[in-house]
């Protein structure tokens, strides 16, 4: 029985890889997402000509080559298919690894201006060590970007299939960023505007026990689709000038002095 679960969930874990990297060029959620990190991102200005960035857990590395037009990028995952994916995103050569928090890290004291750490630390059973590594990856002065997902009472079967060990309060999140040495520069919530309609549905699923595993990665109708994200991406624009009291994730932007 071991030996048929390890198997299910290689299989589920691949299966997975295949459909991010076939969604998230323009599933809405993958694309307004992308576009609150990467406004996020642009907001510090370089402490080198040419920055050092690196991506923890790339997955399929769309992300990562957003961050292009910031610095030099690399990443890491825990995933053969996720490495492999992204080394064919990326042009210029291999620029992931394989690796993982809080002890495999591919690189001999090698130190970065900028970490992005996005939907990563709810899959790490050592969460705290994990972010005390990445502390120690950054030279002085450097940012870590952080998003993990908000709101235990918002588990759904989504969490179950992508292996979450928890989600996160704004508090606890904020707590194991200091207890790590960062310097809180932004914390807030995020995927606001949507809250109401995700935790409805998330709540209802659970309370009558559906099993909705497909709903959560098929690909809307075009319209649908592109209202969903002009409604997500608006809260860039929010997130410049305040915080946001509740959402369906947390943002984070922290520095090491």
């Amino acid at each position: 029985p071991g030996l048929k679960e390890a198997g299910r969930k290689l299989n589920m874990d691949r299966f997975l890889y295949d459909i991010f990297h076939e969604l998230e060029d323009k599933h809405w959620w993958f694309v307004a997402r992308r576009e609150i990190i990467t406004d996020c991102i642009r907001k510090y200005p370089a402490q080198t000509r040419v920055p050092k960035i690196l991506d923890i857990g790339c997955g399929t590395g769309l992300i990562l080559k957003h961050l292009q037009q910031f610095g030099r990028v690399q990443g890491i995952d825990c995933s053969s298919e996720a490495v492999e994916y992204t080394n064919m995103r990326i042009a210029g050569g291999a620029v992931a690894k394989l690796g993982s928090l809080p002890n495999q890290i591919p690189f001999d004291n090698e130190k970065f201006n900028v970490i992005t750490l996005l939907d990563v630390l709810e899959h790490i059973d050592n969460d705290q060590e994990s972010i005390e590594v990445v502390y120690s990856l950054l030279e002085k002065g450097g940012v870590l970007i952080c998003t993990v997902p908000a709101y235990q009472f918002l588990w759904s079967n989504h969490d179950n299939i992508n292996h979450h060990k928890r989600r996160y309060t704004l508090t606890e999140l904020r707590n194991k960023l200091v207890s790590a040495g960062f310097k809180i520069e932004k914390i807030s919530h995020y995927n606001t505007i949507l809250f109401p309609f995700i935790a409805g549905i998330r709540i209802l699923k659970h309370l009558f026990r559906i099993n909705a595993y497909k709903i959560d990665f098929q690909l809307p109708p075009k319209g649908v689709n592109d209202f969903l994200k002009s409604l997500f991406a608006f809260e860039k624009y929010l997130l410049r000038g305040i915080n946001l009291p509740f959402g369906v994730s947390l943002l984070a932007s922290a520095r090491k002095p």
